[in-house]
């Protein structure tokens, strides 16, 4: 018989020998089919992230030209402000469920905050392109749209590695939802500003 593993028989069982020859064929096809996931899984990530960056292009284009500063001097208050929503928001949901009365609000807010996890590893290597691309001095829609595709290959391959895929996913995802919190969430007034509204109002 053939197969892709070797059956254990008792004794006694069969009268005669028994030959067994590996089926090669079943393993090359579990390896082709395993490769074809990835690379459907890769293909799938890549079109998300080019889809959420042309919405971007279209609806806020400030957020692409801002995206340089939320990695060079932001980057704690971005881990922080991710960390910080990644618990603080389903525990905002649990008490507003159990309220009852803002049961619908919880409810959205929560769809929100699973929305924002979806997007939090796009916008993440949206954000990381932009800052590769400012480097490199690429300012073509072209130049930015090949980086992209470079750069999505980078960060799935890098949530992909064993062991410390995950930890890096994870990283990954807190870094793009304290993005988007920072981008959503309004900036305090500098005191400076403050200050000279004051004087051009005496």
């Amino acid at each position: 018989y053939s197969s892709n593993n070797e059956s254990t028989i008792p004794e006694n069982t069969v009268n005669g020998t028994v030959n067994y020859k590996q089926d090669s064929s079943s393993s090359e096809q579990s390896a082709r089919s395993t490769v074809a996931k990835y690379l459907t899984n890769l293909g799938g990530f890549i079109a998300f992230v080019l889809i959420i960056w042309l919405l971007c292009l279209w609806l806020t284009p400030k957020f692409l030209n801002k995206a340089n500063s939320y990695i060079i001097k932001d980057y704690l208050k971005i881990f922080g402000n991710g960390l910080l929503g990644l618990i603080i928001i389903p525990i905002a949901c649990l008490i507003l469920i159990l309220l009852q009365l803002t049961s619908g609000v919880s409810l959205v807010l929560l769809a929100l905050y699973i929305l924002a996890l979806i997007v939090s590893k796009s916008l993440f290597t949206i954000t990381a392109n932009n800052y590769v691309c400012s480097k490199f001095k690429v300012n073509k829609t072209s130049g930015i749209f090949g980086m992209l595709i470079v750069s999505s290959i980078v960060v799935w391959i890098l949530t992909k590695i064993p062991f410390i895929g995950s930890i890096l996913s994870l990283l990954i995802t807190i870094l793009g939802l304290g993005i988007l919190i920072t981008a959503i969430v309004p900036k305090k007034v500098k005191k400076e500003t403050k200050k000279e509204t004051k004087k051009e109002n005496t």
